[in-house]
């Protein structure tokens, strides 16, 4: 029974943290210890959405729903992500959609290394364009392997890591 509080523990705080694989990992351990525990099928079908894995969300909260018919959480995110997916919304994940700013502060560094002087315009202009080409990777590395957007995300990620340092 320790060991579950200390999981539970461990799964409320990546929650909070906002650290989705952790607090998937950890819930997938909660549930192998405790099949009927609730609040572990409600936090890995929230991570599992914040991560943009609405399959495996779905997947989790109908499984909640069949311990607990009635619960509203599970429901009301199986709807939100039926309208999602009716009305054809793709979620970009948050890597990408937080890295414009840095990508801003890196033309900007570009200009005082070389000492160029580029408008907004300009500086939008190339913006739009590595946004463009960094979603278009990401999008065909998951159709390729498919894979979740963000789980492609961090595919292309570990991809240029591993090219920069050979």
């Amino acid at each position: 029974m320790e060991d579950l509080l200390i999981l539970e523990k461990q799964a409320v705080e990546a929650a909070i943290n906002s650290n989705w694989l952790i607090c998937i990992n950890v819930n997938k351990k909660i549930i192998k210890i405790d099949k009927e525990n609730i609040d572990a099928y409600l936090r890995l079908g929230f991570a599992y959405f914040q991560s943009n894995d609405l399959k495996n969300a779905t997947k989790i909260y109908k499984k909640l729903l069949k311990l607990q018919p009635n619960n509203l959480t599970a429901k009301e995110n199986l709807e939100k992500i039926k309208i999602l997916k009716e009305k054809n919304i793709i979620i970009v994940p948050d890597v990408l959609a937080n890295s414009g700013g840095v990508t801003v502060s890196y033309l900007e560094w570009v200009q005082g290394k070389q000492g160029y002087w580029w408008s907004e315009e300009e500086v939008n202009k190339r913006l739009k364009e590595m946004m463009e080409r960094a979603f278009e990777k990401i999008w065909r590395k998951s159709k390729e392997k498919n894979l979740s957007l963000k789980e492609a995300a961090f595919e292309v990620a570990l991809e240029r890591i591993v090219k920069a340092m050979v």
